[in-house]
């Protein structure tokens, strides 16, 4: 027992030299100029932070690779400076490169960049926590077979004249699948294309992944990527794609189930989907469900009919809708009768007509032989 404790305690030694030093190294650099921060990136080691203490107008991309760094802006902004005019091969603002690179933004605002506020490259590790991006030419985000791992993000307007906010790619040589990592919430009063799979692009796959206590979720549905609250909603979605989505997290469907007297109808519906009464009505077969002699009233979330269901409301969980019936009153049928037969003559009738004149004249011949007989 005492050996083991022994070999427990030197291992626990060996580790702590392996990492104090490591330790001792990490440095803190202040800059407050683009010469100063892109000079303080380069000389970093990896463990490294670089703090802003005022806004920053960069003359040159930042690109970070085979470290791991953490940038905290203090509130402060990253903007462009006029003489960064030519895009160049990088006009990025911020680039984690390559796999075994990890970039931590903190507390930090990216706007005016000539292509993307930031950008995870190739296996690159880019984490955006307390991080708002707007007004940048080509999108807020680039995910170019890297992965961008969100914590807090505010996306403004990027891209014109078309809203880009995170932007899904794989440029040429680039071996890594992009990966979007929900950690927290996007915020953003955009619409359209707040996350976006490249078009005409070497993209050939994306996966998606969440943590445990993301406040905010990411799935695959179908050909597109979805973003849904704490509630289930969906409140982003992105454009399809033709390209494999991958990752374990998909969307599941919600099963909404019709209750009918004693019988029941179930179906599945996307979240965040709203049904219509046209669609249940096409659903329900009152003759095969044996009250052909009832008509629908109304559609209720209760039992007893006491509440109506909201046909406004999405649908972010499963469903019970019960439908109300009402029996229709059935009309008995008339006895049948026989028809009187009309014998009233019927105007320019000839056999009545003829009929008539034989007995006038009838009647003038008995008249005249009577008057014989009297003389």
């Amino acid at each position: 027992m005492k050996k083991i404790s022994k070999l427990i305690l030197f291992a626990m030694l060996l580790l702590a030299l392996i990492l104090i030093p490591n330790l001792c190294n990490a440095a803190t650099e202040t800059v407050s100029n683009s010469a100063d921060f892109i000079e303080k990136v380069s000389q970093a080691e990896t463990g490294d932070t670089i703090e802003l203490n005022g806004n920053i107008a960069l003359t040159g991309p930042i690109e970070i690779s085979d470290k791991n760094l953490t940038i905290n802006g203090n509130g402060h902004t990253i903007s462009r400076d006029a003489s960064w005019s030519v895009p160049g091969t990088n006009a990025t603002f911020i680039t984690a490169g390559g796999t075994g690179t990890t970039v931590t933004l903190n507390n930090v605002t990216l706007t005016g960049s000539l292509k993307y506020g930031g950008q995870a490259y190739n296996g690159g590790h880019l984490i955006l926590n307390g991080v708002t991006i707007s007004d940048c030419a080509y999108a807020g985000v680039l995910i170019n077979g890297g992965t961008i791992e969100v914590i807090d993000l505010n996306l403004g307007h990027n891209h014109e004249p078309d809203n880009i906010g995170i932007e899904i790619g794989m440029g040429q040589d680039v071996t890594t699948t992009p990966k979007l990592v929900m950690n927290g919430a996007i915020t953003t009063d955009e619409t359209e294309n707040v996350i976006y799979l490249a078009e005409n692009d070497e993209l050939t796959g994306f996966d998606v992944e969440n943590t445990d206590d993301s406040e905010q979720k990411i799935f695959v549905q179908g050909n597109q990527v979805v973003v849904t609250d704490a509630e289930n909603k969906v409140l982003y979605t992105s454009n399809e794609t033709e390209v494999e989505l991958g990752g374990n997290d998909y969307v599941e469907n919600k099963t909404i189930t019709l209750h009918i007297n004693n019988k029941t109808i179930s179906f599945s519906v996307p979240p965040s989907t709203t049904v219509t009464k046209t669609a249940l009505e096409e659903l329900i077969d009152l003759d095969a469900l044996g009250v052909s002699n009832y008509t629908i009233e109304g559609y209720y979330t209760t039992a007893e009919f006491t509440t109506a269901f909201d046909f406004n409301t999405p649908i972010t969980d499963d469903t019970d809708i019960y439908v109300k019936l009402t029996e229709v009153a059935v009309t008995p049928a008339p006895e049948a009768t026989t028809p009187q037969k009309d014998t009233t003559p019927k105007t320019g009738d000839s056999s009545y007509v003829n009929i008539a004149i034989a007995v006038v004249a009838l009647s003038i011949v008995g008249i005249a032989l009577l008057k014989r007989k009297e003389f």
